[in-house]
């Protein structure tokens, strides 16, 4: 599976500004449960997923980061949910960047 964040990124960033770090992060948890009576055995397999999608942008010195995260009793389906997710990472780091800017320039002037 291909992600491709940083070349989807491209039309937010201007000239100035670069997504220097995009990065997707998935684990999962296997566990197994079997319950036991005197009727019946019963067997559970359960997965649980977690994936993390985070992103950083530069402009000068200056770096700004944000993350999201998608998780619950599933497999793969985490990255896909995370994958839905990479325009708004990209367009929140970028917010985020330019509310600092415009915080410095306001105790500038």
């Amino acid at each position: 599976m291909r992600f491709d964040v940083k070349r989807r990124a491209s039309y937010t960033l201007d000239k100035e500004s670069k997504l220097i770090d995009a990065a997707v992060t998935f684990s999962y948890q296997k566990y197994h449960k079997l319950f036991l009576s005197d009727n019946k055995e019963l067997e559970q397999n359960v997965m649980w997923s977690t994936a993390v999608l985070s992103a950083r942008s530069a402009k000068g010195q200056e770096v700004k980061a944000t993350f999201s995260t998608a998780s619950g009793i599933k497999g793969a389906e985490v990255i896909d949910e995370i994958r839905e997710k990479i325009d708004e990472v990209i367009e929140k780091v970028m917010e985020i960047r330019a509310e600092m800017f415009a915080a410095i320039n306001e105790k500038v002037k």
